[in-house]
């Protein structure tokens, strides 16, 4: 580009492009002096250092607006292209949704549903299974409530036990009188293996959630329907169980009424007679006697009920584990005319769904992290179920023997 002189003064002719920092700075240095009128003002130092200063900084302004005001625009419009490129992959993401996500839901409400009630059951005596990652709030809150059921247990048997064996004479009424006691001592028992066997339910519930996770739509279904069949086992026993408890517990000694002895004195019954080191017929005692024996009733119930749909809820999962291996079986078999790869793929699959169901693990070793669901359901519910029978024979025997004495008597 070329510069015309004018008056000693270098005037710039219009630029196509940038204007450069050497056109300002070094291309004046590189031109030759010229001859002009002596005495001008404007050539006298140090006026032409100042002016040649001020039009190079001049030139440096110009090129830094124009640097900024590109880099300005290039940020804008390359972040208008980067929130374009994120709505496509959002709307990528929603036109295919992952499988993933969707069957982690459905086993995150599957897993809920299929739980609720056992969990609602469990929690509200302490026993179940807390998260790892639990809050130390919620650890002590649960020893505390475990801490304040077995008060409660041996609140109500230890007096009645010392009434039994200190004021009862009769060996009838004896028999009479343990067998409630009898009854909340085994399910003493099963909430002890209960919460031994925290760790092993925690397990049981990963795997449950596992096979939610990794079963198809129709798997699920058969999930879901078995665990409403067991819902409303669970409900159905629990309304019989808690209506004849509470009028067994809280309404029968209240229908009795109050008895009046020799030495007129009166006495108020108790749903469980108990040997106490105070007078338990004078008030508060004795309405807080009555309370704590008719709550420790409940907590038996809740126990039984809790238990019972434990049992419940893994024997129906490992059913209806079994019915989907049957029908991968059925479908098996209708893969007859189909390519031989497709079959021998089914059949691998049919291999790993059985091994995870059943497998040959030794159980002596069965607390390793290797075991499978039927094992680990066997090993928590074994215990619970040996104790329902024994419970259930013990109390047929009683029964029979005080019916032998009373024809006997007769």
């Amino acid at each position: 580009m070329a510069r015309k002189r004018i008056n000693g003064f270098t005037k710039p002719e219009p630029l196509s492009g940038t204007d450069c920092w050497s056109l300002r700075a070094v291309t004046p240095f590189l031109r030759p002096k010229t001859t002009t009128v002596s005495g001008l003002l404007f050539l006298q130092r140090p006026n032409y250092e100042i002016l040649f200063f001020v039009q190079v900084l001049c030139g440096f302004i110009n090129c830094t607006t124009l640097t900024g005001i590109l880099g300005l625009c290039t940020t804008l419009s390359l972040h208008m292209c980067s929130m374009l490129k994120i709505l496509g992959n959002k709307m990528n993401d929603l036109t295919n949704l992952s499988k993933t996500d969707k069957n982690m839901q459905n086993a995150k409400e599957g897993v809920k549903y299929v739980t609720w009630l056992v969990h609602l059951l469990l929690h509200a005596i302490g026993a179940w299974p807390t998260n790892v990652k639990s809050s130390v709030l919620s650890k002590v809150q649960k020893w505390i409530q475990i801490i304040l059921i077995y008060s409660i247990h041996f609140a109500v048997m230890v007096p009645s036990i010392l009434y039994i064996i200190l004021k009862v004479k009769s060996t009838r009424s004896r028999i009479k009188l343990i067998l409630p006691h009898y009854n909340s001592l085994c399910q003493v028992w099963k909430y002890t293996i209960v919460l031994r066997r925290n760790n092993e339910i925690r397990e049981l519930l990963d795997d449950l959630r596992n096979d939610w996770l990794n079963g198809t739509e129709e798997d699920q279904m058969i999930y879901k329907t078995r665990a409403t069949i067991g819902h409303r086992l669970v409900i159905s026993f629990m309304i019989f169980l808690y209506c004849s408890g509470a009028g067994v517990r809280a309404l029968a000694p209240i229908l009795r009424g109050k008895t009046v002895l020799p030495d007129n004195t009166t006495l108020r019954h108790l749903p469980c007679p108990g040997y106490f080191f105070f007078n338990d017929q004078i008030s508060p005692n004795y309405e807080i006697i009555f309370f704590v024996q008719v709550f420790c009733g409940f907590i038996n119930y809740t126990t039984l009920s809790g238990t019972l749909g434990l049992c419940t809820t893994l024997c129906l999962h490992m059913s209806s584990m079994l019915r989907i291996l049957g029908n991968k079986m059925n479908q098996l078999t209708n893969l007859s005319k189909t390519d031989e790869k497709i079959v021998q793929k089914k059949i691998a699959d049919i291999v790993e769904y059985h091994t995870q169901f059943k497998d040959k693990i030794n159980h002596f070793v069965i607390k390793t992290p290797f075991m499978q669901y039927f094992n680990r359901s066997e090993y928590v519910t074994s215990p619970i179920y040996f104790l329902d029978l024994a419970g259930a024979m013990s109390v047929m025997v009683i029964v029979g023997y005080i019916m032998i004495m009373v024809v006997t008597i007769t």
